[in-house]
C-alpha cells in the first residue's frame, strides 16, 4: 500500500513495497525515474495516474512492476483519489 501526493510524490508506504522493491522510501520518491514501472508501461501509467489526479475518477491499470531482483511482475494498481482543502491525492494499492 503507498500514498502519494497530487505531484506524485510517494508519501508513505508498508514495509512490503520497500522489500518487493528493495529501496528505500526516499529512493521511491522518484518512482517515473526507477525501475519500479516498466518502461514500456510507464507512459501509460504516468498518464492514467494525471487523468485520475485532473477528473477524480478512480485510477486502475495492470502494470509490471520490477521486483529487487530486478525481474518485472504483473500488477493490478488502483487508487482513489481523496481531496482535501490543499489538494487531491490518490491513496493506492496493488493486488
Amino acid at each position: 500500500m503507498c500514498t502519494l501526493s497530487a505531484a506524485g510524490e510517494v508519501e508513505l508506504v508498508n514495509r512490503q513495497v520497500l522489500e518487493y522493491f528493495g529501496k528505500t522510501m526516499e529512493e521511491l520518491k522518484n518512482w517515473a525515474t526507477s525501475n519500479v514501472v516498466h518502461p514500456d508501461d510507464l507512459p501509460c501509467v504516468v498518464e492514467s495516474w494525471k487523468h485520475s489526479i485532473e477528473t477524480g475518477q478512480p485510477y486502475d491499470l495492470e502494470l509490471a512492476s520490477g521486483r529487487a531482483d530486478g525481474v518485472y511482475r504483473w500488477f493490478q494498481s488502483r487508487a482513489l483519489p481523496t481531496r482535501d482543502t490543499r489538494a487531491v491525492s490518490p491513496a493506492g494499492t496493488c493486488c
